[in-house]
């Protein structure tokens, strides 16, 4: 707004993202948070003063996605990077 940059709208970025996040949950949706999008394919379909920095996706998860367990999808086990009490110690779930 007076032309100076925004230094923590990076930050603001995240709270909002989280809070939409909680409400699609309340809502019955999902949410899908991507790193790896093409930051320059979307630069081409958004407005010259905008900076793409997150991507994400809501939505109903489908009846075979709910069903399958983490595992099924190819995924690693959580236990394997979630830590309990210590570093390296894996976390029960």
């Amino acid at each position: 707004r007076n032309g100076k940059p925004n230094r923590v709208a990076v930050h603001d970025l995240g709270a909002a993202t989280q809070i939409l996040a909680l409400r699609a949950f309340e809502l019955g949706l999902n949410t899908r948070f991507m790193a790896g999008f093409d930051v320059d394919a979307a630069r081409e379909v958004a407005p010259d003063d905008f900076e793409p920095v997150a991507m994400f996706v809501v939505g109903r998860a489908t009846e075979s996605a709910l069903s399958d367990g983490p595992g099924d999808r190819g995924r690693d086990d959580p236990g394997e990077y979630v830590f309990g009490a210590s570093w390296g110690e894996a976390y029960s779930f």
